[in-house]
């Protein structure tokens, strides 16, 4: 039985093979539905549905070989519901590291129970480590209650049952300098941790101290903080939460490398995304160690009609003193004071914060809770890690462009710095977006040399690079030409290229230059690579 012109379905439903627009019954008129079986289309309505004939067609909300969740992943609400409409049932995932959190000293008691008299306090740092740890959504905290630090033996069990039972460890308290101070003691003597590092140059924080120590072929790590709550937690921001993130979140780079993978999984962890803000108050400078001020955010609009953003400090910023964290949107960055010189901040002056907040709202504005380590201001003085990516020419011969690598290499083997070097070939300029995308996963520069290109060739290299630049670094692209020009006048000729990229959510610096005069170009530049990536990213 043939159907007839028009048929009636419901929002959702599968559209009949024969028909090819559907036409929203508000859009009709059924006045005469019922007595004559007729229903008045619009010539208007007709016409929309040549423009949107109201059909999707199947799997268009997903494209086939569409990733909607990839290894390292941490699955979503969103990721759920994708999966079901992917039909998939069963997925792999990782196990959250487990965390035990003791405290110790013979002061404190537990917040279930009444204090004993003078002498005594609460033991906050157990319930705030877990709850701060528990809000992260990276791991499995556990408070493992309160160890008394005159009684080695017992305190020496305790750890010991500890790091077997956990992945982590943080202790809070007996860690700096005092008679009573025996977890590091008690750590490396009697149990044969490790030490990797200890007495932080930063403010709040200073004793803290990381440890590691293989138990059943795995390895367990330790953070040894102070007691002082509020360095505790601090420390937990800065130190512990990026560390959960990536033990959990890059594992599969690990493990599928032989460990040749950290590198990428460090520059790639989520640390804290970062603001600049402008101090209302001046502030005195500590004139020992750099200090993480916290502080409370606010934003106007300026008569140009741009954000502002304005940090007033929430007080008093003793260590033992939470009411500090109470209000704290997040950490500025303050710089050590100088005895003599520059001990304060005055009113006006801007400094990068770390926002401590997941998902940090102030004034109504939502900020993104993370960015790579890479692109991090807070670690933007890290050490320059270069990508050479070679253009060859169509007039190139191989043992010319063989060489390319090792002129590279000797130039950047006599800086101070340390650079990792890829290579990669391509015969013209649409072979290299994929290669490009690898590379600014773990690296910061991106060094791209043509290789005996033509005129024409290298108009073209140097154009394209200019496409993916969105911030433009004119003077160090003139120096990098007027270097090539001493070594060899014709590569004057040669535009050179230089600016921040961003390729697939990962941003780094491009610089583009021929082979003629390489060793002149990257001479010039070498030396001010490292303070180009920290000021590129917005550092003072």
């Amino acid at each position: 039985k043939s159907l007839p012109k028009t048929v009636y379905v419901t929002t959702g439903a599968v559209i009949p093979p024969s028909y090819n627009a559907v036409i929203p019954v508000e859009q009709v008129d059924e006045s005469e539905m019922l007595e004559h079986g007729i229903i008045s289309i619009p010539y208007s309505a007709l016409v929309s549905a040549r423009r949107n004939p109201w059909i999707r067609p199947i799997g268009c909300d997903i494209k086939p070989h569409t990733p909607i969740l990839k290894k390292g992943d941490v699955i979503e609400p969103v990721h759920i519901g994708l999966l079901v409409q992917c039909g998939v049932e069963v997925v792999e995932v990782t196990c959250l590291p487990s965390v035990g959190i003791l405290s110790t000293g013979n002061e404190l008691y537990s917040h279930t129970r009444k204090g004993t008299g003078t002498g005594t306090i609460p033991d906050a740092n157990g319930p705030v480590l877990c709850s701060l740890l528990a809000k992260y959504g990276n791991c499995r905290p556990r408070y493992l209650g309160i160890a008394r630090d005159d009684d080695e033996e017992a305190l020496t069990t305790k750890l010991r049952d500890s790091i077997m039972e956990h992945d982590v460890i943080i202790t809070t308290g007996g860690i700096s300098m005092g008679e009573m101070d025996i977890i590091e003691k008690v750590l490396v003597k009697n149990l044969g941790c490790d030490i990797h590092f200890g007495r932080l140059n930063m403010k709040p924080g200073k004793p803290t101290t990381f440890l590691t120590t293989k138990t059943n072929s795995k390895t367990r790590l330790i953070f040894a903080m102070p007691g002082n709550p509020v360095s505790a937690m601090v420390c937990t921001e800065l130190l512990i939460r990026p560390c959960l993130d990536m033990m959990h979140t890059y594992i599969h780079d690990y493990m599928g490398t032989g460990g040749g993978g950290i590198t990428n999984m460090v520059n790639n962890a989520l640390v804290h995304a970062e603001v600049k803000a402008i101090l209302r108050k001046g502030v005195k400078l500590d004139t020992s160690r750099p200090e993480y001020h916290r502080v409370k955010l606010e934003y106007t609009i300026n008569h140009d009609g741009n954000l502002e953003l304005y940090a007033k400090s929430t007080g008093v910023q003793r260590s033992s003193r939470l009411m500090s964290m109470l209000h704290a949107d997040g950490l500025m960055m303050l710089p050590r004071g100088v005895k003599g010189g520059k001990d304060r901040i005055d009113d006006g002056e801007s400094y990068t914060v770390l926002l401590s907040r997941r998902g940090c709202q102030y004034g109504g504005i939502g900020v993104f809770d993370g960015i790579a380590v890479k692109d991090s201001l807070h670690l933007g003085r890290c050490v320059p890690t270069v990508g050479l990516l070679e253009i060859i020419g169509s007039r190139a011969i191989a043992s010319k462009w063989d060489a390319i690598e090792e002129r590279v290499r000797n130039i950047f083997g006599s800086s101070e710095h340390a650079y990792t070097l890829l290579e990669s070939k391509a015969s013209n300029l649409l072979n290299y977006q994929e290669t490009l995308q690898e590379m600014s996963h773990c690296l910061n520069i991106i060094l791209v040399v043509g290789v005996d290109l033509t005129f024409i060739e290298s108009i073209d290299m140097a154009s394209y690079l200019k496409t993916l630049i969105c911030k433009p670094a004119d003077s160090m692209a003139f120096m990098l030409r007027q270097g090539a020009a001493n070594d060899d006048p014709i590569a004057a000729l040669v535009d050179s290229v230089a600016g921040w990229t961003v390729i697939y959510n990962r941003s780094c610096l491009l610089v583009g230059i021929p082979s003629d005069g390489l060793e002149g170009s990257i001479n010039a530049v070498a030396p001010l690579l490292k303070e180009a990536l920290y000021k590129g990213r917005g550092g003072r």
